[in-house]
């Protein structure tokens, strides 16, 4: 997603968004405006909204961490390594500090007072979610475009994913959740939702009987599987919360110097694979 007036304004072309990781950068250095070692406008936080994730990054560049069909993981294969170390290079020198300092005032994400709904961030990583998320706030950038992730392939890359439910195992109106469950799945609670915050259920049946007028750029989102280059599906390892806090901790101490990112990743596969393990004999 970017604010294709601040494209514009920088001298880039809002009709020809980034398609490799490089063009990425280069789009966010123009889009960038530092004054007196405050940035006034960031280009792009690349651990914002979607790009906080190992797993949704290695989708876009193909990284191969996780086969599902033998349980495997290799957290520090060479592509994940490439793609983390172009994260950090956004972060290099000072411009970490200054990026911390701009999200005490500006949060990730689309919040009301978010860069990106204020017009002091241009790019973020995000999903089909945000221009309805964008649609309900009360101050928002008039001028929106939406493209695929950026990547060293240029594979327009879809990323398949579904919601799920959970009933509480001390829950003790087991049928009363389940009606509550259903509700949710339902065309009824999908155009509820999307109405409200610009989220959809999962749905196959909201996807055709569901009302998206309201906001026209999910067409995007909509299209995609139509038009993509390649399509994966979401997926879960048995630790994936402890892979997500330990991955997240590991880029903290990367962008601050203390390690380097194929030292961070050696140490988080040999960690993982300490708890994976005994799982998956």
């Amino acid at each position: 997603m970017y604010n294709m007036q601040h494209f514009e304004e920088s001298g880039l072309n809002p009709n020809q968004p980034p398609v490799l990781p490089a063009d990425m950068m280069k789009a966010h250095e123009q889009l960038t405006k530092v004054e007196g070692g405050t940035i006034k406008r960031l280009g792009l936080d690349p651990r914002d909204a979607a790009g906080g994730t190992l797993t949704f990054w290695s989708y876009a560049w193909g990284a191969p961490w996780w086969d599902p069909d033998t349980l495997k993981m290799q957290l520090n294969h060479p592509t994940v390594v490439e793609l983390n170390e172009h994260i950090a290079s956004y972060y290099r020198q000072d411009r970490a500090q200054q990026i911390a300092e701009f999200r005490k005032q500006f949060p990730m994400w689309t919040a009301p007072n978010s860069g990106i709904a204020l017009g002091t961030q241009s790019m973020q990583i995000t999903g089909y979610y945000q221009p309805g998320e964008l649609k309900a706030l009360p101050q928002k950038p008039d001028r929106m475009g939406y493209t695929w992730w950026p990547n060293p392939k240029r594979e327009k890359v879809y990323i398949a994913q579904g919601w799920s439910s959970a009933i509480p195992a001390e829950q003790k109106q087991v049928d009363h959740a389940w009606r509550l469950a259903e509700h949710f799945a339902s065309v009824k609670a999908g155009q509820i939702m999307f109405d409200g915050i610009g989220w959809l259920n999962g749905s196959r049946q909201l996807l055709k009987e569901g009302k998206f007028d309201s906001v026209p750029a999910l067409k995007f989102f909509l299209d995609m599987p139509a038009k993509a280059d390649r399509t994966v599906g979401n997926y879960n390892t048995p630790i994936q919360s402890d892979i997500d806090s330990e991955y997240g901790k590991g880029m903290d101490a990367v962008i601050v110097g203390k390690t380097s990112v194929k030292a961070m990743l050696d140490d988080l596969q040999a960690r993982m694979s300490q708890l994976l393990d005994p799982l998956v004999r």
